[in-house]
């Protein structure tokens, strides 16, 4: 349906209601435009088949360069308002104003919004806050969004250390090896929809746990499928993290991270029997068990519970492979 069309029905409804508001307030992802605007690189289209989430969430992430749409009613509906003279502002959290500020100019609105000088009730600027960090938003292959968990209060990384070290008592065989993925494992959010200027934070146990493990002189590495690397190695550096891992394998491939523990083996010489691994995603699990390394699917991020059950499951590992030997 043209704009126009849209724009005669739109003043039809309005001029069935005699109290009309003074201002009209649009959010933007998926109420203006259908997608999200964090920046993604144009490495992440090498990975664009990794999972259905990953599809979709790719699908969403833009870039400057790309020419944006709006949903098909939305610009006949702000002519309506705007020939009623009732104005309109924006309301929105992404954490890349600049690409939304972008947008707007490309889809030639920007003019029907107050102007940001003006700070009366009835005129209120534009305004684009960034997201809060610790709400990541997914959607299904349904579209359906889905929403972490918000997690409890902070606990202080020396008491999680503390208790990872009882955790770690609990057990006569350990691994030699613990390699973690990056993007909802350690930290909530994925790398390619975020930037190099942002300050990132870790899940509220894994600090704590990595040095309960340095302590125990159990070696660390990463393993990660992530397609932008740069922005991923530049939040290690922020989080001062890197001098704890081994070995930094922050790649996309096609392989669920085979590749990726092929060269963390020959750079460490330590066997797969001898890992641990901790992923948010069942395929990169069900390949990495294949390998022989005991692997633990997390949900919300490595925390004490994960960090016990994998140590756990190790554990039970190394004692049927011995009594396979003896038999």
């Amino acid at each position: 349906m043209g704009d126009e069309r849209v724009k005669a029905e739109a003043l039809q409804i309005l001029g069935l209601f005699q109290a009309l508001p003074r201002l009209v307030v649009f959010d933007l992802d998926y109420t203006l435009w259908p997608f999200y605007w964090y920046p993604i690189s144009s490495l992440s289209l090498l990975a664009f088949f990794r999972s259905s989430i990953e599809e979709k969430l790719e699908s969403e992430c833009r870039s400057k360069r790309e020419s944006p749409s709006l949903y098909r009613h939305a610009k006949g509906i702000m002519f309506a308002l705007r020939e009623k003279g009732i104005d309109m502002a924006i309301a929105s959290r992404s954490p890349t104003p600049d690409i939304a500020k972008v947008f707007i100019d490309k889809l030639e609105i920007k003019s029907m919004f107050v102007a940001q000088t003006s700070r009366s009730l009835a005129s209120p600027p534009p305004v684009i806050h960034p997201s809060r960090s610790d709400e990541p938003s997914r959607r299904d292959a349904a579209g359906e969004r889905l929403l972490r968990r918000r997690p409890p209060p902070q606990m202080g990384d020396e008491r999680v250390k503390a208790e990872a070290l009882q955790i770690l008592g609990l057990f006569q065989a350990l691994p030699r090896l613990v390699v973690f993925d990056l993007d909802y494992t350690l930290w909530p959010f994925y790398c390619e929809c975020r930037s190099k200027r942002e300050s990132p934070s870790l899940y509220r146990h894994a600090k704590g746990i990595m040095f309960a493990l340095r302590e125990k002189g159990i070696d660390m590495a990463i393993a990660s499928r992530s397609p932008t690397p740069d922005i991923a190695k530049v939040f290690i550096d922020k989080l001062e993290i890197k001098s704890m891992f081994v070995a930094q394998e922050i790649f996309s491939s096609w392989t669920h991270k085979t590749e990726h523990f092929q060269k963390i083996q020959r750079k460490t010489g330590i066997p797969y029997k001898s890992m641990l691994f901790f992923d948010d995603e069942d395929r990169n699990i069900e390949s990495i068990s294949k390998m022989g390394v005991t692997s633990v699917l997390v949900e919300n991020g490595v925390n004490l519970d994960m960090f016990k059950l994998g140590l756990s499951n190790f554990a039970t590992n190394v004692a049927a492979s011995s009594t396979s030997k003896d038999e």
